[in-house]
C-alpha cells in the first residue's frame, strides 16, 4: 500500500509545490501517490479528488494519508 499525499489549493496564486515539499519531508512510508486538486474547500462540497481519497481509504487501499 502506497501512502497518499493529498494536496489542495484554493486559488491559482497558491503553489502546490510548497505543500508537496513539506509533506514529502515527513513521509517515511515509501513512494507516495500524490493526489492534487485546486478547489475551494468552502465553496464546493464535491471535491472529486478528495472523494477518491476517501473511497481508497474505505476500500482498505490506504494505510497512510499525509495532508498539508
Amino acid at each position: 500500500m502506497k501512502p497518499i499525499i493529498y494536496i489542495r489549493t484554493s486559488t491559482t496564486e497558491q503553489h502546490p509545490e510548497n505543500q508537496l515539499k513539506d509533506c514529502s519531508a515527513i513521509n517515511s512510508y515509501g513512494e507516495p501517490l500524490v493526489m492534487q486538486e485546486q478547489q475551494s474547500a468552502w465553496k464546493d462540497d464535491k471535491r472529486e479528488v478528495f472523494q477518491q481519497v476517501i473511497a481508497l481509504i474505505k476500500q482498505g487501499q490506504v494505510k497512510h494519508l499525509i495532508v498539508w
